[in-house]
């Protein structure tokens, strides 16, 4: 029975701080490209609403 436990002590040691997930995604790391506005309605559920389209030329969305 003390084996059980020192185990579970053990990896209770090695797991990381769930404190480290909430840092944010590098923006870096991030791509982005506009989709298509089916992408609004969830009665279009299919892979192509996020295949790149061309923008809009009213569309004056910026990202930061």
């Amino acid at each position: 029975m003390s084996e059980i436990a020192m185990s579970a002590n053990h990896l209770a040691n090695i797991e990381p701080d769930p404190r480290d997930l909430r840092a944010p995604f590098p923006a870096e790391l991030m791509t982005t490209w506009p989709i298509s506005t089916r992408a609004n309605k969830p009665n279009h559920d299919d892979a192509s609403i996020l295949d790149p389209v061309e923008p809009a030329e009213s569309s004056s969305t910026t990202l930061p």
